[in-house]
């Protein structure tokens, strides 16, 4: 009698804000000249510094909160204009720059912030994705968060961050749960939108651009992508697991829709009968948003 094993896909998406933060790409410093409120003679002026934190999605190793050296952009407005980009890094909590804003005691800004920093950060403008996430820095660079802040006369504002782009993560349950990390080499998100078109002001993140495959990131025994928000059409392999050294496509019988700022979870079992070790792919279902 012939033996057959079963690659079974459940998928099942919770919804959740994303929440990731830190580093990103070793960048120079860009020594950005600094927004500065025009004083008068008897005005002293005093650097802005920020407390932020992440919301409830965890991508970070160490939990949804920042950490030393992690880099962001920030945006200082006054009225309907938007100041340059200032480079802040994170020591010990708080986030300050150099050579960043200032302004004096009576001065009302308003801030927008990205994460992470960038040299060509800017209102709009155009967010890609690593296609290999197999390294921490790789997948955090995709990790697009922003955060905004009212205007307020506070030296030390607080930024609130929130992801932008959409979390595909895959999790292995069964009887066999724990043995099944170390058999699956890889797996891939395949013919993804890579680049997300970014409008920060208006809060909309829209993929563009070209296609192409995401290696995903392992870490604590689950894989985790991160893709721009977009539409997989309903009988797509859009994920490819490398089981055993042999790669096996994965089919949704209904369109799956990645929106921004979500995390969707896609649960992975696998049956093993009695034979020669044939493998059967089964289309995967997603259930109804949960928040």
């Amino acid at each position: 009698m012939k033996k057959y094993s079963y690659l079974l896909i459940i998928g099942v998406v919770v919804s959740a804000l994303l929440a990731c933060g830190g580093g990103g790409d070793d960048e120079p410093d860009p020594g950005p000249s600094p927004y500065v409120p025009t004083p008068t003679p008897t005005d002293k002026t005093s650097a802005v510094s920020f407390t932020a934190s992440i919301s409830d999605f965890r991508t970070r190793a160490s939990g949804s909160s920042f950490e030393d050296r992690d880099e962001i952009s920030v945006f200082p407005v006054v009225g309907n204009v938007v100041g340059e980009n200032n480079r802040y890094v994170c020591n010990k909590g708080i986030f300050s720059a150099t050579l960043g804003i200032t302004k004096k005691e009576s001065d009302k800004l308003a801030y927008y912030a990205v994460s992470p920093y960038s040299l060509t950060a800017k209102m709009q403008m155009d967010f890609a994705v690593q296609t290999n996430q197999t390294k921490w820095n790789q997948y955090f660079a995709s990790d697009l968060m922003t955060a905004t802040v009212a205007s307020t006369t506070s030296f030390t504002p607080d930024l609130q961050f929130n992801h932008r782009m959409s979390r595909v993560c895959v999790d292995f349950v069964g009887d066999n749960a724990s043995t099944l990390p170390g058999r699956v080499s890889r797996i891939v998100l395949k013919d993804m939108h890579l680049q997300a078109t970014v409008d920060i002001k208006a809060d909309e993140y829209v993929a563009s651009g070209q296609k192409g495959n995401v290696t995903m990131y392992f870490y604590e025994d689950c894989f985790y992508g991160i893709i721009p928000p977009q539409t997989i059409p309903k009988e797509t392999s859009f994920l490819v697991v490398t089981l055993d050294g042999q790669d096996y496509p994965v089919y949704f019988e209904e369109d799956i829709v990645f929106k921004s700022g979500y995390d969707f979870w896609i649960d992975l079992s696998y049956n093993e009968g009695e034979g020669d070790g044939q493998i059967v792919v089964f289309k995967g279902q997603i259930s109804p948003w949960r928040k």
